[in-house]
């Protein structure tokens, strides 16, 4: 799984580079119905504070998600690995 998240990483900041002024686009838009969430959820008090702390929940919850993410694509993927693993195995046994 590691190596997977490291080629997605590499893969998204080569995007990012190769395509700056679309990405930033992308990254000023995308985030922000994200980020109302969190700030409902902040408490007043963390918010008199100013917005680091806001910005801290929404990385860690942002980095959570990825990460649950990039595992059940590849729990998935080896499901049907498996699978076809095993479909193979039955045609070469039958044979």
């Amino acid at each position: 799984m590691g190596l997977l998240s490291g080629i997605a990483g590499a893969l998204s900041l080569f995007v990012a580079l190769v395509f700056q002024r679309t990405a930033t686009d992308i990254a000023e838009v995308r985030p922000k119905p994200w980020f109302g969430f969190c700030e409902s959820l902040t408490p007043s008090a963390w918010q008199s504070q100013g917005d680091s702390l806001l910005g801290l929940g929404g990385l860690v919850s942002g980095v959570l998600i990825w990460s649950l993410l990039v595992g059940a694509v590849g729990v998935l993927g080896m499901i049907a690995v498996e699978g076809l693993r095993d479909r193979i195995e039955g045609k070469l046994l039958a044979e």
